[in-house]
């Protein structure tokens, strides 16, 4: 087992639904739980002993954290957290992962689909409060799936350093906001975070898609950290 991992007992505290298929879940354990913004955990979702992984969305209060979990594709994973209930218990492996911020980044590009927006979301909490410049560009196919819209609003209008984009590439004509992809929406700003730190969470197509497209626009490769879900 890595340095710092370890595999606690840990309590579901709340589950609620967002939108969808999604689900917020928040785990506490007796113990504090160290984690770096970005990182992910092994959650024990079978009595076989199947895992499947879920980055960190939130710090909670007491040491707990916050996970973020779309159900929609309906396995093993899925059906276990559809079905768990708050005071049941899970076995969570963790913290894991290396997709967190550099601090050489300067300046930050958080390009998040899906919910790829999971661990994004507490990077770009952090980062912000520490004065670094971040741009969220996030991507959704459709207007009745997007949560948390608001309070990525009420960051921006509180840091001047954070910038905001939603993308939506299913929507009709009601729809007044953004469509597309979210190269469509980056394409328009890299001449001016180009020397940024991108980082970039989704669907391993999509981020395989998107890192294509950056390095194709001039985007230095050392720039570009991933996570594939």
């Amino acid at each position: 087992m890595k340095k710092g991992v370890s595999l606690k007992k840990m309590k579901v505290v709340e589950k609620r639904r967002m939108k969808g298929d999604f689900w917020w879940v928040v785990l506490k354990g007796d113990e504090d739980f160290k984690f770096e913004a970005g990182q992910y955990v092994s959650v024990k979702v079978s009595e076989k002993g199947e895992r499947r992984d879920y980055s960190i969305a939130g710090r909670e209060k007491d040491e707990g954290l916050a996970l973020l979990v779309d159900v929609g594709p309906g396995g093993v994973g899925s059906r276990f957290f559809e079905n768990i209930k708050e005071g049941e218990m899970v076995e969570v492996l963790g913290p894991m992962g290396e997709f967190t911020v550099r601090d050489e980044d300067k300046s930050l590009v958080m390009i998040a689909t899906g919910s790829g927006i999971a661990p994004i979301k507490i990077m770009v909490e952090e980062e912000i409060k520490k004065g670094k410049r971040v741009w969220l560009v996030w991507g959704m196919r459709y207007e009745n799936d997007v949560f948390w819209v608001k309070m990525f609003k009420e960051w921006k209008e509180k840091h001047a350093n954070f910038r905001f984009d939603l993308v939506l590439s299913k929507v009709g004509e009601e729809w007044k906001g953004k469509r597309g992809h979210v190269q469509d929406v980056v394409g328009k700003g890299l001449e001016e975070w180009k020397g940024s730190g991108f980082y970039v969470c989704g669907s391993r197509e999509t981020v395989e898609d998107v890192e294509r497209w950056l390095l194709s626009n001039g985007v230095k490769l050392e720039l570009v950290r991933k996570e594939k879900f």
